[in-house]
Order: C-alpha cells, then structure tokens, then sequence
C-alpha cells in the first residue's frame, strides 16, 4: 500500500471540556534539536519557520484556534501546538515531504499529546490522509485516509482508536476497520504521552 505525494498528515482535537494550560513548567534540561536518522517521509520538531508547512482547515466544523507554545511539555525549550478554542474542534495538515509506503519496510508513526486540565471528553487523532479534494485547507471529515489513530475519552468511550480505511481491490468499495483490541487512554493525567504506532 502506498500514499501519493499529495497525501498528507493532520492533526485533529476534539477538546470539549479542558482549557489551554495556564501553569509554570519545572526546571528540566533544555530539549534537544533532533531529527531522526534514515529516511524520513515527515517529522516536525516546532522550531523556526513550522507554520509554513501547515494548514488549517477553513471547514466551518473546525473553527479551533491553534497557539504555538514553548515550554508545553516537561522539558525546557520543547516547542508544540496547544488547542487555544476549549470546546471547539481543531484540525491542522501539513503534506508529506515524499512517498508513504507500508511494503517490506517498517514504518513508524509517532506524536505527543499532554492534556493539560487531563481528559474529560476529549479525542486527539492523527490521520494519514490521501489525497484531499481542493487542498489540505479544505479537509473535512469525510476526507479519505489510511491511517486513523489516537486517544479518544468520553463517557463509556476511553481508548486508543487504530482506523484503516482502504478500497477492496475485488468490489471498489471502501471499508473502514477498526483495531478490537486496543488499549485504554495511556494515562489521563496532566504529563505528555507519547502515541506510537
């Protein structure tokens, strides 16, 4: 399965309960600038220039706020995106920089989260997108993508989702299925939690 190069990555929030952090990050060593080794199709650090890489979706449903912040996590000079809009949905893309393949090569997909006032009823998913009609500005929900993972908490709901939409090569349909067996929110606490896939 491969993605075209006009496939792209986006981040979406759904924070219905929780607000932007408003407390002091303890003195822990200064973050360090690293990129990973090998070939790389995305990897994004927050530093110097990040926006002009990313996307917001005008879609009326995702009328979020994004704010860029040093300091969010527990380490000093970490650099990410907070959801400035408490109760509003976020989506924000950016396009791969080349091919997606998921053929005799390991991929992995990985991105942080650290709910700051914890999960009340909150969902944070990263899509790997195909191609979206009209420009990542226009991405809705009805986007088709490879890949849907990330925490969702709500009610009876408390899980990592795993999602993969693909057409069955014999009917053209697309499906969609879900992992069974997937773990609980990694922690509902105030820290940043990694989501490795």
């Amino acid at each position: 399965m491969a993605m075209a190069k006009s496939a792209g990555l986006v981040l979406l929030a759904a924070l219905l309960a929780g607000a932007v952090a408003q407390g002091t990050v303890p003195e822990m060593p200064q973050a360090l600038v690293a990129a990973p080794q090998g070939p790389v199709v995305f990897f994004e650090g927050f530093r110097q220039g990040w926006n002009k890489a990313w996307t917001n979706s005008t879609d009326d449903k995702y009328n979020g706020e994004w704010q860029y912040a040093m300091d969010y996590s527990e380490i000093k000079g970490d650099a990410g995106l907070k959801m400035a809009s408490p109760g509003k949905l976020h989506a924000i893309a950016a396009k791969f920089v080349g091919d997606l393949t998921f053929k005799d090569k390991p991929v992995v997909i990985q991105y942080e989260v650290k709910a700051t006032n914890g999960l009340a009823c909150d969902g944070m998913y990263l899509k790997l997108l195909q191609d979206v009609k009209g420009g990542l500005d226009k991405f809705n929900n009805d986007a088709r993508y490879t890949i849907m993972f990330g925490p969702d908490k709500c009610s009876s709901t408390d899980k990592v989702h795993f999602i993969v939409q693909y057409q069955n090569p014999v009917s053209k349909e697309w499906e969609e299925k879900h992992a069974k067996e997937v773990p609980f929110v990694a922690g509902a606490g105030r820290q940043t939690h990694p989501f490795p896939l």
